[in-house]
């Protein structure tokens, strides 16, 4: 079931291409929320990097966990905000404006080739950078991205670094672990309307798809078409063959004396066992 589901969304290019039925009552639960994704919105999971139902359920988990060891690692300064202490590799000072320039080369000249390539960390997170490819007006186009690494590979601005200002670029990691709660509860309402939309899903898969006697009617239609070409053909077929026959008949009988053979050796042919 899982192929044919595959095939019908990758012919249409979207998810929510098939219906499910089922003979059974469906229960709110996020082990079946997690099925039903699987099979009807896996492009929304493959966004969302989650590949099994250990993932589905540990994201909650993984993201507070991550937030408490920032936290927990954080020190402030007297008015309370968070230090910046990023460390780059092969880079003494830590002052923002050094931080940042290091970081402008780095997203200017780095080629990682698609990889993830640590060049530092913050509070024991890892930074990392990773040039990407694009196709834009038929020229390729790269560009590197940076993350922090935690239980997942978070990212401020989209990953982009800011070029024209050195604090802004040297705090783009401190910014996206601060904004992890904003992440937690992204999720949670997109899981509480997810949940609303439970219903109108099961529905989907207690029902009928309208489309199916129009579907049975087309591969009806199909069918007799094959049939009449087939019919259609056939008859020609048969009058090649019997226009060949004849031919062979007719020189046959009126060249009685004759048999024409092909010489295999020599490449030349005999009639009557006479060379050509």
């Amino acid at each position: 079931m899982l192929f044919a589901l595959r095939t019908i969304q990758e012919r249409t290019g979207k998810d929510l291409g098939a219906t499910f039925l089922s003979g059974t009552t469906i229960s709110n639960s996020l082990t079946e929320l997690y099925l039903l994704f699987k099979y009807l919105r896996p492009k929304e999971l493959e966004r969302q990097n989650i590949n099994c139902f250990d993932a589905w359920a540990a994201i909650f988990a993984k993201l507070t966990a991550d937030y408490e060891t920032f936290t927990l690692r954080a020190q402030t300064d007297e008015d309370g905000y968070y230090r910046n202490l990023v460390k780059l590799d092969g880079l003494a000072a830590t002052d923002a404006k050094s931080v940042g320039t290091r970081l402008q080369e780095i997203a200017k000249n780095a080629t990682t080739g698609g990889e993830y390539l640590p060049i530092g960390e913050l509070y024991g997170f890892p930074i990392l950078v990773k040039t990407e490819s694009s196709i834009r007006e038929g020229v390729e186009v790269k560009q590197n991205r940076f993350f922090i690494e935690g239980a997942y590979k978070y990212t401020y601005n989209n990953g982009q670094l800011a070029m024209s200002d050195h604090k802004a670029a040297a705090t783009n990691f401190l910014n996206a672990l601060d904004r992890i709660p904003k992440l937690m509860e992204q999720y949670k309402t997109e899981n509480e309307k997810l949940e609303k939309d439970l219903p109108t899903l099961r529905e989907v898969a207690s029902g009928t798809w309208k489309k199916e006697d129009e579907l049975k009617q087309l591969k009806s239609e199909v069918a007799a078409l094959e049939r009449k070409i087939q019919i259609t053909l056939a008859p020609t077929e048969l009058q090649n063959s019997i226009d060949e026959s004849k031919i062979k008949t007719t020189f046959e009988k009126s060249n009685p004396a004759f048999t024409v053979e092909s010489d295999v050796n020599d490449n030349r042919k005999a009639i009557k066992g006479i060379k050509l």
